[in-house]
């Protein structure tokens, strides 16, 4: 454990990469059972469109190409196949593959599995790979998790403030799976604004998105209002029941699931509404002639708002709703009790809050 630390600390020497273009010879072999022919695709590209091909003779094969270095390169043999990740920062890298062609369970078709054994000619897949070692022998150690987080920690901000024009910085960050969300916002502050536009920054700035939004559904959390136009186009604010139990349902004309409960939420709406009770109801209908002629056709009674952008909406990026039906039942307070609740949790939650 000490020695790997130790590696991976010595890599860190101010290593700095600037993108710059260049002609760029990828040099593979592979050994084992394999499609006649491999794909190559950059970044977070996967299309057919995007992807370069080459055909495989004698377990060898060759890229030829212009692009900028440092890059992400991706290997794949089409749809039933796995992808292995690789950076190049020189203009000849190669590559040495496994791979296996293996029968899905209980089905005819196949499936190719294949790894990266070992590359030569890139300084920064060395380093992945020595970090990639490190943190597999920090996971399995007998440290704590405390422990495990703060050595984690002090490796990545050891690295980023001495390789903050690396891309490696943004890699490692993207792809951790232990640092706090303010942790990876102090770490990034530090990266160099030379690479920011960059696939890797991209990664970071999703995951840091994704980070706040579990932070956005927790529990007990107060609930994020917003104004929203009615049927006549008059903007109501979501905190017009504020000090009763509000069902927030999220729902639209053409999602068949969410109307296909409207009716058991009509009779539980009537049942429970003398109960201080009520339901907001907010469609993501882009088009309101839709959406209006689905409300007299539902006959549902609560008060029904629209929000046309959907998932570019304010409140679905507050709180990652990429689909419908959802919803989140407040209390009298606006404080959160629960996410996408069935009709027998919400009673429950309300029953025993009364």
């Amino acid at each position: 454990m000490r020695f790997l630390f130790s590696l991976l600390i010595g890599l860190v020497t101010n290593f700095c990469v600037i993108a710059q273009k260049a002609n760029v010879s990828i040099i593979g072999e592979i050994n084992g059972s394999y499609p006649d022919k491999i794909f190559l695709f950059f970044n977070g590209n996967f299309s057919a469109k995007d992807s370069l091909s080459t055909k495989i003779s004698n377990g060898k094969f060759q890229f030829n190409l212009t692009t900028k270095l440092p890059i992400l390169c991706r290997l794949h043999f089409g749809q039933n196949t796995n992808v292995v990740e690789f950076y190049i920062d020189s203009p000849k890298t190669s590559i040495f593959l496994s791979s296996k062609i293996e029968k899905k369970d209980g089905l005819n078709s196949e499936r190719v599995k294949f790894q990266l054994d070992s590359i030569f000619g890139s300084v920064i897949e060395s380093t992945k790979i020595s970090m990639g070692k490190w943190t597999e022998q920090l996971e399995n150690s007998s440290f704590s998790n405390l422990e495990r987080k703060r050595l984690y920690f002090k490796c990545l901000d050891d690295f980023i403030s001495n390789n903050g024009k690396n891309i490696l910085s943004l890699y490692f960050l993207s792809n951790n799976q232990i640092l706090s969300l303010e942790q990876i916002i102090f770490l990034n502050n530090k990266i160099d604004k030379s690479i920011i536009n960059s696939y890797e920054e991209e990664k970071v700035l999703r995951k840091i998105t994704s980070l706040v939004q579990v932070q956005n559904r927790v529990i007990g959390n107060s609930f994020n209002n917003v104004d929203l136009p009615d049927s006549l186009g008059q903007l109501i604010r979501t905190s017009i029941y504020n000090g009763k139990f509000v069902l927030i349902n999220f729902w639209a004309s053409w999602c068949a699931p969410c109307r296909e409960k409207h009716p058991q939420l009509i009779n539980f709406y009537k049942e429970y509404k003398r109960n201080q009770f009520e339901i907001i109801g907010i469609s993501f209908d882009s088009d309101l002639t839709d959406w209006k002629k689905a409300l007299n056709i539902d006959k549902v009674g609560w008060l029904q708002l629209v929000d046309t952008s959907y998932t570019n909406g304010n409140i679905s990026k507050f709180y990652d709703i990429t689909s419908v039906p959802a919803n989140i039942l407040l209390d009298g307070n606006q404080k959160i009790l629960g996410f996408d609740l069935n009709l027998s949790e919400i009673k429950n939650l309300i029953d025993n809050k009364r």
